[in-house]
Parts: C-alpha cells; structure tokens; sequence
C-alpha cells in the first residue's frame, strides 16, 4: 500500500490548529465516516473526504 497516493497525512488536530482554524474554519468530524464538513468564515458549508488512519487522517487531496 502506498500511502502517497491519498496525499499528506496528518492529525486531525494538526489539521485543524494548523491549517482550518487561522484561515477561519471551524470542522465538524461526521462519526463513523471517512469525512467531515468544514464552515468558512463566510458561512459556506463544504465536506471534505479523506481516509481515516487510526488517529490520523490520510487527506486526499484530489477532492479538497
């Protein structure tokens, strides 16, 4: 299996401190799912799609 090709991975909490929360995101994680909807500071809903890694996620960048 090669990681590579579903992109960055990273913590869900790096993810949100490091890259949602200083452009204004706020995150909703959708439980027993491989997605969760983020709110922009503008209030636009959009679901972003990844792989879920134990505590991590796998981000696929193809559908961010």
């Amino acid at each position: 299996e090669n990681e590579e090709n579903y992109g960055e991975k990273v913590t869900f909490e790096e993810y949100i401190s490091h890259t949602l929360a200083p452009l204004g995101f706020r995150a909703y994680w959708l439980p027993g799912t491989n997605q969760f909807l983020y709110k922009s500071s503008s209030s636009e809903l959009r679901m972003f799609n990844c792989s879920s890694n134990s505590s991590y996620l796998v981000m696929d960048n193809t559908t961010f």
